[in-house]
């Protein structure tokens, strides 16, 4: 993943394990990971967490809730979900949402490129 950021502005980048290294060595990017976490549960973290004034949010999310979950519409629900917390939490900043990564271990992907 890689994201172009403003000098001075601040990234929080929220999501699962793939975001484990995200911004690395970067003042201006933090990164909370949480291996594993479904959209339900990040929306938890979102309410229970201070998590600063970010000028930018980039969510993460979605590969672990359609390895338990075939529903398409229902993950799309929650991202949409997600996304209005988000915008609650943080106003002021820009939501980037990241598109879900392919995963070897999902077997409906295959149905998909059919």
């Amino acid at each position: 993943m890689v994201l172009e950021h403003h000098e001075g502005e601040q990234c929080l980048v929220v999501g699962d394990s793939i975001i484990r290294n995200v911004g690395t060595g970067q003042n201006n990017m933090k990164a909370e990971c949480f291996p594993g976490i479904r959209m339900e549960q990040l929306h938890r973290v979102l309410d229970n967490r201070v998590l600063g004034t970010p000028d930018t949010v980039v969510i993460h999310v979605g590969t672990n809730d359609l390895k338990q979950l075939v529903n398409l519409d229902y993950v799309k629900g929650e991202v949409y979900s997600l996304v209005n917390k988000v915008k609650v939490k943080f106003p002021q900043s820009k939501i980037v949402v990241s598109g879900v990564l392919r995963r070897t271990d999902v077997s409906w992907w295959g149905a998909l490129e059919r």
